[in-house]
């Protein structure tokens, strides 16, 4: 049905959500629509079952040679892992290769059972004409799935406990890593942070400018053009439900190690010294051109709209813009106050640091 239509058919996941999506001509939403309900609440078979499991196992032995190749340059799950702990957040991404066997189509039917209920299912369509003619749709697809037979187990909340870890690796370069816990995806302050991040920005050898970025950014002028031993900086920002993290990641030369963490703890540091109004204004304009531009794609304008609806129970975007122009300097003396006051999260990944 998806390559008769011209469609497109995916599946992807984050640390919370799943997301199921496709793309069809608007006569074959009715198709495309029970193909979709099909791939993601029909019972597993065991030949489907056996056929992911092989697939999984891919993906890690994918993974484990992206980590030979070089280990540091995905920081993120590390970092998670040591902010959260061995639950919620901080679980791996794509599982542990070790579970795969404890995994039947008993296990993965009861797992959707117990998660794939109509509370926790949004069906959300763009460029659909009849907004009653999908709903009715939207009900025959899911009038499939059974009642559930208890109450849903409530969400288990993110705690972060922060933390310092050492991870060793024979590679030629370190990389440093200091985060913070900042705030959830719904709280007011959270477009505030992503000025935050325009402000520092990001910065590497070949990729110095762009949107988000920025030539004039602290990561550019007062880090990678002061410092040649850096090879890249980048900037940790990033928001869950109940949850978030905020904080600087920088790699550089193993023979200068011991600087990396000099270079992290003074570019944070300065910030509690002030900022100039030319730089929050860059930062604010940096923060919209990013909005927009992601906003562009479809896709993405459906997926902010079902986080939206998941988080604060409503369609809504424009709370991004009307907060960022309220960004002042008392914001910033607020934000500052959170932010280096909270317990922090290092991890370093070279033994010399």
């Amino acid at each position: 049905m998806v390559q008769m239509s011209g469609g497109d058919l995916s599946m992807s996941f984050d640390q919370e959500r799943a997301y199921f999506k496709a793309s069809c001509l608007e006569h074959d939403v009715p198709e495309m629509l029970g193909v979709l309900s099909d791939c993601a609440l029909e019972d597993r078979s065991p030949i489907a079952i056996n056929v992911a499991k092989q697939i999984s196992k891919k993906m890690h032995q994918q993974n484990e040679a992206k980590m030979k190749v070089d280990p540091l340059e995905d920081p993120m799950p590390t970092v998670l892992n040591l902010a959260y702990g061995h639950q919620t957040l901080g679980m791996p991404l794509i599982g542990f290769e070790s579970n795969l066997e404890n995994l039947n189509a008993g296990t993965v039917v009861d797992f959707f059972q117990e998660h794939a209920v109509p509370s926790r299912i949004i069906f959300c369509a763009s460029g659909v004409r009849n907004h009653s003619e999908f709903v009715q749709l939207v009900e025959n697809a899911t009038s499939r799935i059974p009642p559930p037979a208890n109450t849903p187990k409530p969400r288990v909340k993110s705690r972060y406990k922060g933390g310092e870890s050492r991870v060793f690796y024979d590679t030629p370069s370190a990389s440093l890593s200091l985060c913070f816990e900042s705030v959830p995806w719904a709280h007011p302050d959270m477009p505030l942070f992503g000025v935050l991040n325009g402000l520092l920005g990001s910065a590497k050898g070949f990729s110095m400018g762009g949107p988000g970025k920025g030539m004039y950014s602290r990561a550019t002028q007062d880090i990678f053009h002061r410092y040649p031993f850096i090879e890249a900086v980048n900037t940790i920002n990033t928001n869950f439900s109940d949850s978030g993290l905020f904080g600087l990641t920088v790699r550089g030369a193993r023979a200068n190690a011991k600087e990396l963490s000099e270079v992290v703890a003074n570019a944070l540091v300065d910030l509690k010294r002030g900022v100039t109004d030319e730089e929050l204004q860059r930062a604010k304009n940096i923060f919209k051109i990013n909005i927009s531009m992601a906003m562009e794609a479809r896709d993405n304008r459906l997926e902010e709209t079902v986080k939206n609806v998941f988080v604060r129970c409503k369609c809504s975007t424009k709370y991004s813009e009307s907060s960022t122009k309220t960004s002042t300097w008392k914001w910033w003396m607020r934000c500052r106050r959170r932010e280096f006051t909270a317990h922090c999260a290092v991890c370093r990944r070279r033994k010399e640091l």
